[in-house]
């Protein structure tokens, strides 16, 4: 039977936090933060493969972590790259070199540990019918577009614009002959690389919930939603 993967990206340094620590290891409701990550992945219908890429630097600090945490759901660690993009290059290059037989891969950000497992159920199920799915909220504030050359800016419809999520899936022979290129400026998440090759890119209802943790304060708020059980 194809396999499905699920590559968690876990590339932050926590540059935006207070401590400096790795954002996938801060401690978040008692655990690491990518341990709630990977989780979510392992409690969804789907259950991927999982595969967290990580810089090598970090490799052994996450083995003593799981260690001393009991932590044992089943997943495979590479290293990561310099950027994003060639962090989840270096996951497809790991996964490719060892399945035969892909269905479909998801690519999240370990800072978003509230995703739920019916999310990822969604987005996988919708590589059934679409080369690329991709989760999105509306946006609810207004929007304005500056152009940088003369410092005005421009109104634009709200209910055009989509904030997109992750875990974002696509069929495996899609995302692969995509990352086959080289890094561009323009490529801010897998949807935009995978795009260059003329992919159309489905748009499926993400969550509200499901934001990135970025600042101190974003902790604080998943630590509340956690406390809560909503998640």
């Amino acid at each position: 039977m194809p396999a499905n993967y699920a590559i968690i990206v876990a590339g932050g340094n926590g540059t935006r936090m207070v401590d400096g620590t790795p954002k996938q290891f801060m401690s978040l409701a008692g655990l690491p933060m990518l341990m709630h990550t990977i989780r979510k992945f392992h409690r969804s219908r789907t259950q991927p493969a999982i595969l967290v890429v990580l810089p090598a630097h970090h490799q052994a600090t996450w083995r003593g972590l799981c260690e001393r945490t009991g932590f044992d759901i089943p997943h495979a660690t590479c290293d990561g790259g310099a950027s994003r993009f060639q962090s989840v290059k270096n996951g497809l290059r790991w996964i490719k070199a060892r399945e035969n037989n892909l269905n479909s891969i998801a690519v999240h950000d370990a800072a978003r540990p509230l995703v739920s497992p019916a999310l990822i159920d969604a987005v996988f199920d919708a590589t059934a019918e679409n080369e690329a799915a991709v989760p999105a909220v509306r946006c609810v504030d207004s929007v304005r577009l500056l152009d940088s050359r003369t410092g005005t800016s421009t109104a634009i419809p709200r209910d055009e614009v989509f904030l997109v999520q992750t875990p974002q899936a696509f069929r495996a022979q899609t995302l692969l002959d995509a990352y086959d290129t080289h890094e561009q400026a323009s490529f801010t998440d897998d949807a935009s690389v995978v795009e260059t090759k003329k992919i159309p890119i489905k748009i499926i209802d993400g969550e509200y919930d499901n934001f990135k943790i970025t600042f101190p304060k974003d902790l604080e708020i998943a630590e509340s939603i956690l406390s809560k059980g909503a998640r």
